[in-house]
């Protein structure tokens, strides 16, 4: 029951889905437009003049390869194109393969990005993670103060969970308006993982404070109908200004490639495996016991290799039960740099979704 409540709840695996508002080819193109769409509705409502004015607050941006940095970074980068003017204001990095320090100021093409001088700290570490979250918050806070006069709209995340609540909390007073885009509800993930209580006072307010935010926001975006479902059970009240979009893979970047030429693949002796392949986040939302029981079940068919790469909470823990079991099917890799993830994902028809 606890996986099924974390599967409604948890949206955050990328997939290549195509959003259920249009009949689009599934490219990060059409999630453009769609953001688009609804921002020029917005400005429009504001009487504002154009070019659109976009500022995005997000935690994670490159270097960063958490993917919805990457995502972010992919959707900018069209509505640019759409002629729409982008100020991102995001962290340094804590994810990054080779540095810990990104430029203060930085500008690619019309890109303005500003980053917080704040580094994330112990990002192995929930207690880590939420005091850096709580840092750049405040930080994003400061920033909407100064800059929300030349900001026309503002995109924030919930990355951290708590800045959509400053975010309402600033436009109160200064009366700007704001999309909030959701990767995550909470206290959802929280409740489901036991960290507090469903009836516990704290969870009660979080969600008081959820349809606060979500009604005086422009809009709202979700990442799948379930998570939608799962608002609407919150804040029905918002029924009418919230969207579905999908997040996206790139057809043009991923694309079939036979074993026997791909050089990751010969690398580390995957061409003649039957390859089920786990790429990503192994968080604390992701039921990585299914996984690991199939393995079991598998070990003496010498042809199936199981091969995990990425990163996250649960990942010690599973080769700690790997070792421990005797397992000999399956192969741990780090993270890799996004120009080989179209090597990494042709390994393979069978790729694992973990919701």
């Amino acid at each position: 029951m606890e996986k099924q409540k974390i599967n409604m709840i948890n949206q955050q695996t990328k997939t290549k889905s195509q959003t259920d508002d249009t009949n689009s080819n599934g490219t990060d193109q059409n999630y453009s437009s769609l953001v688009k769409k609804d921002c020029d509705s917005i400005t429009s409502e504001k009487l504002y003049s154009s070019p659109l004015k976009l500022t995005v607050i997000t935690e994670f941006f490159p270097p960063d390869y958490a993917a919805t940095g990457q995502l972010i970074e992919e959707l900018v980068q069209h509505l640019e194109k759409e002629g729409v003017v982008i100020n991102i204001f995001t962290g340094q990095p804590g994810y990054a393969f080779t540095t810990t320090q990104a430029a203060a100021l930085e500008e690619i093409g019309d890109i303005r990005i500003q980053r917080s001088r704040s580094t994330q700290v112990w990002t192995g570490r929930i207690r880590g993670k939420a005091f850096s979250g709580v840092l750049f918050t405040i930080r994003s806070f400061l920033h909407i103060i100064k800059n929300f006069r030349s900001s026309g709209v503002f995109l924030l995340t919930s990355a951290p969970p708590f800045l959509p609540i400053v975010g309402y909390l600033a436009s109160l007073v200064l009366r700007f308006p704001y999309v909030c885009l959701i990767y995550d509800l909470y206290p959802d993930i929280a409740i489901a993982l036991g960290v507090i209580e469903k009836n516990h006072w704290l969870a009660k307010f979080w969600r008081q404070l959820n349809r606060q935010v979500w009604q005086k926001a422009k809009r709202v975006i979700v990442l799948s109908p379930s998570m939608k479902e799962q608002v609407l059970l919150t804040c029905p009240e918002i029924a009418d200004k919230i969207s579905v979009i999908h997040s996206w893979g790139d057809p043009q970047m991923i694309k079939p490639m036979s074993k026997e030429d791909n050089w990751f693949a010969r690398k580390y002796n995957l061409v003649e495996k039957f390859v089920v392949l786990y790429s990503g986040n192994m968080g604390r939302c992701h039921d990585i016991d299914t996984i690991l029981e199939t393995a079991k079940q598998l070990q003496n068919n010498q042809e199936i290799q199981f091969v995990c790469i990425g990163g996250g909470q649960k990942r010690e823990k599973l080769i700690e039960d790997v070792h421990r079991l005797g397992l000999k099917n399956f192969l741990f890799l780090p993270y890799q740099d996004k120009k080989i993830i179209p090597r990494t994902y042709a390994l393979t028809k069978n790729i694992i979704y973990v919701f």
